[in-house]
Parts: C-alpha cells; structure tokens; sequence
C-alpha cells in the first residue's frame, strides 16, 4: 500500500476529508507507504491524540494538504517515546530522515 487515502475516491475537487471521531491512528509495518493522502485537501481529525508510528520507512510526509489535529501532541515510535516537532508533517519527516529514531 503507497497510500492509504487514494485520490480518485473524490469527484469534487473542493471536498475536505473529516474523521469526525477518530482518537488514535496506528500506521505499523507498511515498509511501501509513502503519503497518507497526497492531495492537497483539508484533512480535518477534532478527536485524534494519538498516533502510533512504526516501520513506516518511505513516508516522508503524512499528506500535502492542510492537517488540523488540534488535541494531537506527540507521535509515539515506540510503546513509550513520543516525538514531537510542531505538527504531524514535521515529526514523520523527522522520523524518516532520521531511521534510529524508532527503535
């Protein structure tokens, strides 16, 4: 899987991608994902605080568009380490650019 959102599931070119209820994502072991949604579409998550990364090593940005995650803080890359760098795009470039980081 290179992408977990595909972009040919919206024939509107102005729709936003909204998980209303969305708490906690977990992204583990896929070694061929490269963007959660390439776009550059609003992705709006109100509930997410949580996100889980691992063996995610082609992922150099979670998306192009604009990322609203206003209770997210942190990324865990292991069961306790959490990693933060102001926004979820910053952290997974971080992380891939920076292989050590989750072990």
């Amino acid at each position: 899987m290179e992408e977990v959102i595909s972009n040919d599931i919206f024939e509107d070119g102005n729709v936003s991608v909204i998980f209303p209820e969305l708490q906690y994502l977990v992204l583990k072991d896929l070694p061929m994902l490269v963007s959660f949604y390439r776009q550059s579409k609003l992705i709006y998550w109100p509930k997410l605080n949580t996100v889980r990364v691992r063996n995610i090593p082609k992922m150099e940005t979670f998306s192009t568009g604009i990322l609203v995650t206003p209770f997210l803080r942190s990324i865990y890359v292991t069961y306790t380490k959490k990693l933060w760098f102001g926004s979820l795009n910053n952290t997974i470039s971080y992380i891939n650019h920076n292989p050590g980081t989750n072990h």
